[in-house]
Parts: C-alpha cells; sequence; structure tokens
C-alpha cells in the first residue's frame, strides 16, 4: 500500500473501515472489531501562548477546559496542538494513522461509544503554557557573576 496517504476513518461495532485512494486495487480497507488487538490514541503536544487577561486566559483560570477555551482567542496563534496519532494493531495489520490535533476528543468519544474501551490506550502528551512560564521565569532572580 501507498504511505502517506490521505483517507477516511470510519468506526462501526462490527470494526473500522478506511477508505482512500491507495492503490489502483485497493479502495478500502476493513478491520473487524475482532482482529484489532489494541488501539492507541496519543494526542499531541499542547501550547497555549496567550497573553494575560486574554479570554483563554481569564476561562482557564475559572477553571474551563483547554478544549472549550480555544475556541475564545483572539489570535489562532493563541492555542495549538500538534497531531493526532491513531496506531491500530490488528492479527494481520499494523496502521499508524495521523489526524489533526483539534479531533482527538470526538475520535476518543468515537472508539469508546462503539465499545472498543478495553481495546484502546490513550495517551496525552504534556500541555504547556507560556504565559505562566514567562510569568516564572520574570519572578526568578539570577545574581549576575562578575
Amino acid at each position: 500500500l501507498i504511505d502517506n496517504s490521505k483517507c477516511h476513518l470510519d468506526i462501526y461495532e462490527a470494526g473500522i473501515m478506511l477508505s482512500g485512494n491507495f492503490s489502483d486495487t485497493f479502495k478500502a480497507i476493513s478491520v473487524m472489531s475482532k482482529e484489532i488487538e489494541s488501539i492507541r490514541l496519543v494526542r499531541g503536544k499542547e501550547l497555549i501562548e496567550t497573553f494575560y487577561l486574554s479570554p483563554i486566559y481569564i476561562l482557564s483560570k475559572l477553571g474551563v477546559p483547554n478544549r472549550i477555551s480555544r475556541y475564545f482567542s483572539f489570535h489562532p496563534s493563541e492555542y495549538k496542538i500538534s497531531e493526532t496519532r491513531i496506531l491500530i494493531k490488528a492479527k494481520e495489520h499494523k496502521m499508524l494513522l495521523i489526524t489533526s490535533g483539534y479531533r482527538f476528543e470526538s475520535l476518543l468519544e468515537s472508539f469508546m461509544n462503539k465499545g472498543y474501551g478495553p481495546k484502546l490506550n490513550v495517551e496525552k502528551k504534556p500541555s504547556r503554557r507560556r504565559i505562566e512560564y514567562s510569568t516564572a521565569l520574570s519572578k526568578l532572580k539570577v545574581p549576575f557573576l562578575n
């Protein structure tokens, strides 16, 4: 099969269907749920570069999750998340799928709703807030060497 080919992932209770233009003979790949040994869902690294009193900053201080507060950004560069990776291990297949980092929550919900919870392994990379990092650095006093 062709590497780096675009495809569409459909999740069903009976199995998983990948449809795309893989080669001249393969237009779809199906994996039955009983053949799936494990599914690893890796959430990308989250980077929040906001400024003091921005809507994202205020909402996060009020305890609103980042997946909701990211919609209230002034500029798209305030919230970034790297790609989500899906590794599906079956008896005869091993597939690595890469998608947008913003799709993690919907993919997790789809896998759980379709009954793949026992086979699902979720990994979340750390998130980093630039405003807290820069505030901590400004409070740090380092004596200069002569």
